[in-house]
C-alpha cells in the first residue's frame, strides 16, 4: 500500500471546507487521532500507509467532538487541554463522582473516586482512569448484554472490554464481543443500540439488507440512535486521551 500523498491530503482535506483541517502523517503514529492546534486547526495524525479514504471516515466518526472542540476555542480563544478533571459523569449509568488524587489505589470510596496518581501526572492519571472506567464497563456492560442476548436469542462466546478511538463496539468471527468502555459516556438508548448491533452481527457479519432488518426487529427506533452515536464522541472527555 502506498503512503499518502501530497495531492491525495489536499483532494481529502477539499472536501470538508468548513473548518480547517491538516493531516499530518507520522512514522510513529499506529493509529489515526484527532486534536485542535493553539491556533485553532484541527489536525488529524495518522501512520504513513492510511488510505485517505479510512481518514475521511475517522473525521467523520469524530465531528461531534470536532464541532464542540472548535465551538469551545471560538468562545475561550484556547483549545481544549488533556488536564485531569474535578469530577467525572458517566450518563450510562446516572452517577457522578467528585475526583481525588494521590490516592493510595485506584478504588470509589465514599463517594468519590480516588486516583492513585498525582494530579500533574496526566499520563498515570490517564492510565488509572481507563483502567478504573474498564472495570466499571464491564460491570455495566456485562449484565445488560446478558439480558438483551437471552431476550434476543443472540449469543456470542466472550466479552472484552477495550478503549478504542474509532469503534463503539465490535464483533468477531470467534465469538468474541468486543465493547467500548467510552459508552459509559453516552445516553442508555445508545448504549443499548451498540449492544443490541453487535448482537444482531452474531447472525449476520456484515451490514447486509438482512442484518439492518434483524436490527430494527429488536430495536424500532435504531436509525435515530445510529445518528446520535456518530456525534457520541463529543460527550467522551477530552482528557481521557482517546480523541
Amino acid at each position: 500500500m502506498k503512503r499518502i500523498s501530497e495531492r491525495q491530503l489536499d483532494l481529502l482535506q477539499a472536501g470538508r471546507n468548513d473548518f480547517e483541517f491538516q493531516v499530518r502523517p507520522s512514522n510513529r503514529a499506529r493509529r489515526m487521532s484527532v486534536s485542535v492546534t493553539a491556533h485553532g486547526i484541527v489536525e488529524v495524525v495518522v501512520p504513513q500507509r492510511t488510505r485517505p479514504k479510512r481518514v475521511a471516515e475517522f473525521v467523520g466518526k469524530h465531528r461531534g467532538w470536532i464541532d464542540a472542540a472548535l465551538a469551545e476555542f471560538a468562545v475561550s480563544g484556547v483549545r481544549p487541554e488533556r488536564e485531569m478533571p474535578d469530577t467525572i459523569e458517566l450518563p450510562a449509568t446516572g452517577e457522578r463522582f467528585d475526583v481525588v488524587y494521590d490516592a493510595p489505589r485506584t478504588r470509589v470510596a465514599n463517594g468519590k473516586l480516588r486516583i492513585a496518581a498525582r494530579r500533574e501526572d496526566r499520563e498515570r492519571c490517564r492510565a488509572e482512569f481507563r483502567k478504573w472506567l474498564q472495570k466499571k464497563a464491564r460491570a455495566v456492560l456485562e449484565p445488560w448484554l446478558v439480558s438483551l442476548s437471552e431476550r434476543t436469542g443472540l449469543r456470542y462466546q466472550r466479552l472484552q472490554i477495550r478503549a478504542q478511538r474509532t469503534r463503539w463496539g465490535s464483533y468477531s468471527s470467534r465469538g468474541t464481543l468486543s465493547l467500548n468502555l467510552c459508552l459509559l459516556f453516552v445516553s442508555p438508548p445508545l448504549v443499548e443500540q451498540v449492544l443490541l448491533h453487535e448482537l444482531c452481527h452474531t447472525r449476520h457479519m456484515n451490514h447486509s439488507k438482512s442484518f439492518w432488518r434483524l436490527v430494527a426487529r429488536h430495536a424500532p427506533d435504531f436509525r435515530e440512535h445510529e445518528r446520535a452515536l456518530n456525534e457520541g464522541w463529543r460527550t467522551v472527555p477530552y482528557w481521557l486521551g482517546l480523541h
